[in-house]
């Protein structure tokens, strides 16, 4: 009897130590958070940023119109990058919230899409002044995370600023300013790079791909290069951290630049996708048309960068859109989409494949498989450089230019402008944007203009070309007196 008593229990303690390991498994599983690029799954993803609810309706009626979009068209995983509302009111994440709930309210948790929000500079704006110089941290974080986790299936804990989402296989890593002065502004914190270097280095083993939201850019899209940036020690240690992890998309709003544009894209140490503004439409002012109603210039909301565009009104229409990622198990799509008319836009998709690496992106980029793959862009030995002082007032002078694109134009960023004086003083440095971005395939001719050019004798204009991967060609060289 006491031997079989004995069987039983060590039995009875047999199978509880089996059911404790099959209980453990999973938790030790989810822990890990390793995973290959074999465990991806197909999946989509929709990205849009700058909705700035609370400006208007017609705010409110798109992003209605995305969340139907979101639930209509199976979209597991649905990212907000960054200024949702207009300004940090409990007013308008009551607008966010009604817009949800009027979409997915009656929608069960489980069967909701992963809804992942960032914050941007205007979730920090505690009035609709929107002057950063007044906020305060904890209220307008409070407001943020008390609405993102009413809705998120894994909330955003307490003091975190940065965090990872798994979905279907793949990361999703979100990035925002941790608590300080001009968290407003962009401005990470050590403790905001350290942890953002902490979960890239988990999210990308094995070169697998791994989406980063963060609200500002860094890259060399128009938003690289736009005014309202975080600082440039900033910008370059954030370049400097994504640059080790070349597997990382990096998704980015914030200029209002729409997306349809070529330069939203860019590979160079790692991919960025630039989002621009929710309706780009609402965020666009200051357009100069043309006769026919084309645009040729126009500003971002913020007035302070203009771009030379004789075809934007072709490729930027007031149109309403997202950046649709489609997730395969070898490589992953970049899309724009029309959420007015559900449909993605004919032009302009890249698929990135899986497994970048440092030591093999140069393979795999897509700069790097196309033409403009780092070329050195050369001026026709032909090509001439008009230039000619058009006015003088007082001591000041106005030099005007013309010339042409190089020959292989689609290698150029852009154009580099200096004018010496005749002691050889420089005394003018401006970039002049390639056209190439605004007319695809097509050279483009320049007539350019500077002002407040100090009066001298004579002066010596000299036009760099700029590649793509910052490298100038020769210049083009004139010699001009003032007579």
């Amino acid at each position: 009897m006491e031997i079989a008593n004995n069987k039983g229990k060590l039995l009875r303690i047999f199978v509880i130590c089996i059911l404790s390991l099959l209980i453990c498994m999973p938790i030790i599983s989810c822990s890990d958070n390793k995973t290959d690029t074999e465990s991806i799954s197909d999946a989509k993803a929709l990205v849009v940023g700058d909705v700035h609810l609370g400006i208007d309706d017609s705010v409110k009626n798109n992003f209605i119109k995305t969340l139907q979009y979101v639930k209509d068209n199976g979209i597991d995983v649905f990212i907000c990058n960054g200024d949702l509302v207009n300004f940090a009111d409990q007013k308008n994440y009551d607008i966010a919230d009604e817009c949800m709930t009027e979409v997915f309210g009656n929608v069960p948790e489980k069967d909701r899409p992963e809804f992942i929000f960032n914050a941007g500079n205007h979730e920090f704006y505690p009035t609709a002044n929107c002057d950063c110089n007044e906020t305060v941290y904890e209220r307008e974080i409070e407001l943020f995370k008390n609405f993102a986790n009413k809705w998120m299936k894994t909330p955003i804990d307490e003091n975190e600023s940065v965090y990872i989402r798994t979905v279907k296989g793949l990361n999703y890593v979100v990035a925002f300013p941790g608590a300080g002065r001009w968290a407003s502004c962009g401005e990470y914190l050590s403790s905001d790079f350290e942890r953002l270097n902490s979960l890239l280095e988990k999210a990308t083993e094995d070169g697998k791909p791994c989406v980063l939201a963060t609200h500002w850019a860094w890259g060399y899209t128009y938003g690289g290069a736009s005014y309202g940036m975080p600082n440039y020690y900033i910008v370059a240690k954030m370049k400097a951290l994504l640059s080790e992890y070349p597997s990382v998309v990096n998704v980015t709003s914030h200029t209002h630049y729409p997306s349809l544009h070529e330069r939203t894209f860019d590979q160079t140490n790692f991919t960025s996708v630039s989002v621009g503004a929710h309706c780009y439409g609402k965020y666009v002012s200051a357009c100069e048309s043309d006769e026919d109603g084309n645009i040729v210039r126009y500003m971002n909301v913020s007035e302070r960068r203009i771009v030379n565009d004789p075809k934007a009104s072709g490729y930027f229409g007031k149109t309403h859109f997202g950046i649709l990622f489609d997730v395969g198990k070898d490589d992953l799509t970049v899309s724009r989409v029309n959420l007015d008319e559900g449909k993605t836009y004919e032009h302009g998709s890249w698929t990135i494949p899986f497994g970048i690496t440092k030591e093999n992106k140069h393979d795999k980029f897509y700069y790097e498989k196309n033409e403009r793959s780092g070329e050195t862009p050369e001026f026709a030995d032909d090509t001439e450089l008009f230039a000619q002082i058009s006015s003088v007032s007082g001591e000041k002078a106005t030099i005007s230019l013309q010339f042409s694109d190089v020959e292989n134009y689609w290698a150029a960023e852009g154009y580099k402008i200096e004018i010496y004086s005749g002691e050889n003083e420089l005394v003018c440095k401006k970039w002049w944007q390639s056209l190439y971005w605004a007319d695809l395939e097509k050279k483009s001719d320049y007539a350019v203009t500077l002002d407040d050019i100090p009066i001298s004798d004579g002066y010596t204009v000299k036009v760099y070309p700029l590649g793509f991967l910052k490298k100038y060609g020769e210049p083009l060289i004139k010699t001009i007196n003032n007579q």
